[in-house]
């Protein structure tokens, strides 16, 4: 799984991570930012969500209408330190739904 986020991070929106967050001090809400091997991603990258207990597998809903399901996913990595002090509580490896 490793190697494949570090693929993934090529294909993720600079502006999701770009975009200036204070780190979410409300566990209410849980911010992920979202990253593919092959999918075109909505801009931004980020899927805001009041359900913490996401598994890999099942599938979500963004934007317009466009579906994905969780293939990978990552929430203690060292590696995402920056994330986290911008409000992002991990990261998902994602596909689109067909």
């Amino acid at each position: 799984m490793g190697n494949d986020l570090v693929k993934a991070r090529w294909h993720m929106s600079a502006a999701a991570i770009q975009t200036p967050t204070s780190p979410c001090s409300d566990r209410a809400v849980f911010k992920y930012l979202l990253a593919s091997l092959t999918a075109s991603l909505p801009d931004p990258a980020a899927f805001v969500t009041a359900l913490p207990n996401w598994r890999v597998g099942e599938t979500f809903m963004v934007g317009r209408g466009k579906q994905f399901r969780i293939v990978a996913k990552s929430e203690d990595l060292d590696e995402l330190d920056e994330l986290y002090e911008r409000g992002f509580h991990g990261l998902w490896v994602v596909e689109p739904v067909i």
